[in-house]
């Protein structure tokens, strides 16, 4: 494993407006078996509302929103809570690619551009892991 926190955006990242993306739940699920703390940061007014509905609220530490900040200063009151992570054991999962550039730019941590929502392949783990995660959850 070479992350140990990790923040997503909601819309477009881990539902499409409707419903979960088919990755999204097994990610969370891994996330949490591996003690990752995760957070959400997204524009989306209701976001707590939105999670609550998906089923998916308790898998994070916080969730930070509003339409009046931007996704550096979301991160930022995050990165707080985890002064001793390293900037490259970060991640921050978004589709929207300024808000991709403006995170690593200013605060130089890992951020990955989600293209039709998470997937396993946006996960920098070996595929033996997810080979072996991806198996085991379809068995049990």
């Amino acid at each position: 494993m070479t992350f140990k926190v990790v923040i997503f955006d909601l819309d477009l990242t881990l539902w499409n407006g409707r419903v979960m993306y088919n990755d999204t739940l097994q990610i969370l699920k891994y996330m949490r078996k591996n003690n990752i703390p995760m957070y959400i940061a997204s524009f989306h007014s209701a976001a707590p509302f939105v999670t609550h509905n998906l089923g998916i609220i308790n898998y994070f530490n916080e969730i930070h929103y509003g339409q009046f900040s931007s996704k550096a200063h979301m991160i930022s009151q995050i990165l707080k809570y985890h002064p001793n992570v390293k900037k490259n054991e970060i991640l921050f999962f978004d589709d929207d690619k300024f808000n991709i550039e403006d995170v690593r730019r200013k605060h130089g941590i890992r951020t990955i551009h989600v293209k039709n929502g998470i997937k396993w392949n946006d996960i920098p783990i070996s595929s033996a892991q997810k080979y072996f995660n991806d198996f085991f959850s379809k068995v049990f």
